[in-house]
């Protein structure tokens, strides 16, 4: 099959387009020809090398991709050949007590695809049967291989771990990127008002069109007092993966009892 892959971490400049051997679902597995992948950042950070991230080469990137099934494997029946579908990007085992109580991502074995296994930057991508979802007849292959990771990190936090309820005030950072576009619109769709922030105003923008109620450019040293102003006794939930450089901040515009979520 050709696929995109790279035999040494670096920039762009070590990716490579070539043919791989075409991988066999095994007992579980769904062999799908990939209709689109989408760019995540994680394909850019696995490209260039992660700490303790130790890989086969060659390896192919690509952690979010949809598609059509080409063939099952022995044990599977919830899909045949010609389902379009979307790919879960996370693997677990399916048997272990995490597993068991749907916190599949705490797995000792969880890994993604695209990062700790070859991905989806190829003419077919090889997945567990769980890992897939039938896709959406109101997306295309495009729209539908955009939502994956950004999606399901963005819900592990919101609603998961925040547990956001309706009317609570959320501050969602950096609106701008995948997850952060992700948990707005998911924080509207459970009943929040949403304050976005971003580095520049197209992307508040952009925000405001996802659904977000107030837009507040972070790149302004008082941004938390922006948002104090939206949220006098401080806001419920902030969602957070910007890191240390806003803690401080956070701590400000969060009310008493509030909730902040990293990732």
């Amino acid at each position: 099959m050709k696929a995109a892959f790279f035999k040494a971490h670096g920039g762009p400049e070590v990716l490579q387009i070539g043919e791989l051997p075409t991988p066999s679902p095994d007992w579980g597995e769904v062999l799908v020809r990939v209709r689109s992948a989408s760019l995540n950042h994680l394909d850019l950070w696995v490209r260039q090398g992660l700490p303790g991230l130790k890989l086969a080469f060659p390896h192919i990137p690509g952690c979010d991709a949809a598609g059509v099934v080409e063939e099952v494997g022995p044990g599977v029946t919830a899909f045949k050949k010609g389902d379009a579908v979307v790919v879960h990007p996370g693997l677990s085992c399916g048997s272990c007590e995490a597993c068991g109580s749907g916190w599949e991502s705490l797995c000792p074995e969880y890994r993604i695809l695209g990062e700790h296994l070859s991905g989806a930057f190829a003419e077919w991508v090889k997945v567990p049967a769980r890992n897939l979802f039938a896709k959406p007849d109101a997306l295309s292959f495009d729209q539908a291989a955009a939502v994956p990771l950004v999606f399901t990190t963005a819900w592990q936090m919101l609603v998961r771990r925040a547990k956001v309820q309706a009317g609570e005030k959320v501050v969602i950072h950096a609106a701008g990127s995948g997850v952060g576009s992700a948990g707005v619109q998911i924080a509207k769709l459970l009943g929040a008002t949403v304050i976005a922030t971003a580095g520049s105003e197209e992307k508040l923008e952009q925000a405001k069109k996802l659904g977000a109620d107030h837009a507040v450019l972070y790149t302004q040293e008082d941004w938390f007092r922006q948002i104090r102003k939206l949220a006098p006794e401080g806001c419920e939930v902030i969602f957070d993966h910007l890191g240390k450089d806003f803690w401080a901040g956070n701590i400000r515009a969060i009310r008493n009892g509030g909730r902040i979520v990293l990732c």
